[in-house]
């Protein structure tokens, strides 16, 4: 990577005087292009009082300096323009369409970019005709600016937001035609530009999403391939499920970033009751074996994981509460629990039997081939390693607070087990929300998706754990609770 100092591009605006707010709008945008690194060329700054403004503007649009010239378009710059008037005193300073042609023969076509800052009655743009078929950036609106505002920065700059891709490898159902497909690629891109727009329809749209995806999950049921290992049959359908988690997990990521609203934190909890039921035999099920849904539970327990990861990551607290403090109910009947049978979310975990046989067919001597397989397959770029580790802690420790505080057996069976905080032994290094929990306003914040009402309550929890043996440990290697949950410093700040 470069450490060079990127020079600040040189950039005009060219705008009418259409009214005093119009201008304290070009003077606000313009103020915060210079505070991004551009080197704005405005007539209120740059313009001396005796200086004729046309030559000016001609004098900046002709400069081989001014590397960018920003167009505002609004109606009266439009008319101006068409009709290729000029003026005197607060008229408005027009490109001619013969200094813009003079330009755009020198190959210079990125040297200009319109602003649309107005519309007419029926929605259509205000822009000169000269400039028409050009790509605009839509400006007439205010809950536009901050996204207009950075890709007026990225063009002056030359960085555009949407830069071409290499080219990847061919999808798994091109390659190979038996590969699964959940045929969830439109709803997902609909979902998510719906998420980063803030539209009213983003709500219905996840669920969408999510809907589809519980429904044809079912295409991955595992069936048995005579030859084959039943456990090597687990880990490729683990594996060719990759791509759906990704994008599951891209939408649940945009959510945490774009929404607050708990709503659709429940919409994230009804998604993993509806693939609750993957966890056990189906009714209609003659013969059934206990790791024939083990593929199911990875799966699933992979989706919580990064679910509750990326909460964590926005300070999501809310949301971490809504799926770690309520029940999930079975919506279809199966022949282990009955429908409407609730369950805590430590049913998520992955049990290990089917691995732990693995391990042993192909002499591994790993500790755990789950916890490996999960870290192998982490390499999203907004999921570090310690982001994960911190939602497994949360969700182990939440498990236990559960399994003591609620009188149900089903709770107190099973608790989440952390797979790979097992690749945090030897570690110190607090994890990121207890080190900000140093704070004792962020600690009031977050205390609720542990559970507790006080730092001291929290301390006694640990102990708890230390006395009955529930530390997780892997043959000789074992956490340190305390040290990664910055236990002695909690709450120490106001």
């Amino acid at each position: 990577m470069s450490t060079d100092p990127i020079k600040p591009p040189k950039a005009f605006i060219s705008y009418s005087w259409s009214s005093p707010e119009h201008e304290e709008w070009v003077l606000h945008f313009a103020t915060d292009l210079r505070g991004s690194g551009v080197d704005v060329v405005l007539d209120k700054w740059d313009l001396k009082k005796n200086d004729n403004k046309y030559a000016f503007m001609e004098r900046m649009v002709t400069d081989p300096t001014i590397l960018k010239v920003i167009i505002i378009c609004d109606r009266l710059y439009t008319e101006k323009a068409d009709k290729k008037e000029g003026g005197a005193g607060t008229e408005t300073l027009i490109i001619s369409p013969e200094i813009y042609d003079k330009i755009k023969a020198q190959d210079e076509e990125q040297k200009f970019v319109a602003i649309i800052r107005e519309r007419d009655e029926n929605g259509k743009e205000y822009v000169p005709a000269y400039l028409k078929g050009r790509i605009y950036i839509d400006l007439s609106r205010d809950d536009f600016y901050a996204d207009g505002l950075e890709q007026v920065i990225r063009w002056a700059f030359d960085k555009p937001i949407d830069i071409k891709p290499d080219i990847g490898k061919p999808p798994a159902f091109i390659i190979d035609e038996d590969a699964v497909n959940l045929g969830t690629s439109s709803r997902f891109r609909l979902a998510i530009n719906a998420l980063r727009q803030n539209r009213e329809q983003a709500y219905g749209l996840c669920n969408e999403y999510f809907d589809l995806i519980a429904t044809n999950l079912e295409r991955f049921r595992i069936k048995q391939v005579d030859g084959k290992q039943f456990d090597d049959l687990i880990v490729e359908s683990i594996n060719e499920f990759l791509p759906f988690r990704d994008e599951i997990i891209d939408v649940i990521l945009n959510i945490a970033r774009y929404r607050s609203d708990i709503e659709i934190y429940r919409s994230i909890h009804h998604f993993f009751e509806t693939l609750a039921i993957y966890l056990f035999r189906p009714r209609d099920r003659n013969k059934w074996h206990k790791w024939d849904a083990v593929n199911f539970k990875f799966i699933v327990n992979e989706l919580f994981l990064y679910s509750t990861a990326a909460l964590l990551i926005y300070e999501r607290f809310e949301g971490v509460n809504e799926l770690l403090s309520k029940d999930y109910l079975l919506t279809a009947d199966t022949s282990e629990l009955r429908e409407n049978d609730g369950i805590p979310y430590s049913y998520f975990y992955t049990t290990t039997e089917a691995f732990e046989s693995r391990n042993q067919r192909l002499q591994s001597r790993r500790l755990s081939i789950v916890s490996d397989m999960i870290v192998e397959r982490a390499k999203l770029k907004d999921f570090p390693l310690r982001s994960l580790y911190q939602a497994d802690l949360l969700l182990y420790i939440r498990s236990i607070v559960n399994s003591v505080k609620k009188e149900s057996p089903i709770v107190r069976k099973r608790r989440w087990w952390p797979h790979i905080l097992l690749y945090s032994t030897g570690g110190t290094n607090r994890l990121e929300i207890f080190s900000r929990a140093e704070s004792n306003d962020y600690f009031q914040r977050m205390k609720s998706i542990l559970d507790v009402e006080s730092k001291e309550e929290l301390v006694e929890l640990v102990k708890y754990i230390e006395e009955n043996g529930l530390v997780p440990q892997w043959e000789l290697e074992f956490i340190n609770l305390a040290k990664l949950m910055n236990l002695d410093r909690i709450a120490i700040n106001p």
